[in-house]
């Protein structure tokens, strides 16, 4: 789908909502602003589209703290469903999500448009679920369109109701990932723990030895090549962007 995207001052910039090394780099440049739960995102509305955007760990070690805190916590914004979720991100997205849900029932816009790269990614598919999942449920949004493009994120939920999550992505969300990329990876998919950890407010305890599994969701698009062995370089956003050039040619 093509759009028009009204961007610093009057420019506009006309691109599409499909992964692709000019959409990586316009969703990596848009200005993000920071809230109470160190969430950095972009909110933006033009005509009848809304633009949210998610920014990636920005490098401090609070924020790298966060992607450790990724024990599973129930996700229960939907009464009764039990998903399971990345515990310090599922916190880092409910803390913007009233926002989106206040524009999404408002009855101004149609169209939601929603992105993100690495941990900005995983809050990317939470919204991509969320908005989802009320559309396909509520009679007064099923005009409502929501699409997702999300680069080389950690993993968001478990398998913990895996259906319902599945249901409300399909056909919205899209999930690059890059070959030899091991931020995707994580967590993995069979995750045993014997303690809980939390950064703000900082806790470390015990706890009884459990198992969960973890899931990507979305169509998956893979990116590089197998035998160029970079775990840690093929992350870097450099190489996100030429991979993505040599799949795309955009």
């Amino acid at each position: 789908m093509r759009v028009f995207v009204l961007y610093r001052g009057m420019e506009h910039i006309n691109i599409d909502w499909l992964p692709s090394m000019r959409h990586f780099r316009f969703i990596r440049n848009v200005p993000y602003v920071k809230n109470m739960a160190d969430c950095h995102y972009w909110i933006h509305a033009i005509g009848d589209c809304v633009y949210i955007v998610f920014k990636e760990t920005d490098g401090t070690s609070d924020d790298w703290a966060y992607n450790l805190d990724f024990f599973p916590r129930t996700f229960d914004i939907f009464p009764g469903s039990k998903i399971k979720a990345h515990n310090a991100l599922a916190r880092k997205y409910l803390s913007v999500r009233q926002e989106i849900m206040d524009l999404l029932y408002s009855g101004k816009y149609n169209f939601f448009r929603v992105a993100g790269f690495s941990q900005g990614g995983a809050l990317a598919t939470a919204c991509v679920q969320d908005i989802g999942y009320h559309i396909d449920r509520d009679e007064e949004l099923k005009d409502k369109d929501v699409r997702g493009v999300v680069y080389s994120p950690p993993r968001m939920f478990t398998l913990n109701k895996s259906k319902l999550i599945k249901k409300s992505v399909d056909g919205r969300l899209i999930t690059v990932r890059a070959k030899w990329d091991p931020v995707h990876h994580v967590p993995g998919t069979i995750m045993p723990t014997i303690f809980s950890f939390r950064w703000k407010p900082f806790e470390l305890k015990l706890r009884p030895p459990t198992i969960s599994f973890w899931r990507h969701y979305g169509k998956q698009i893979w990116i590089g090549n197998w035998w160029r062995v970079l775990p840690v370089l093929a992350h870097k956003p450099e190489n996100i962007a030429k991979n993505l050039y040599r799949k795309f040619k955009v």
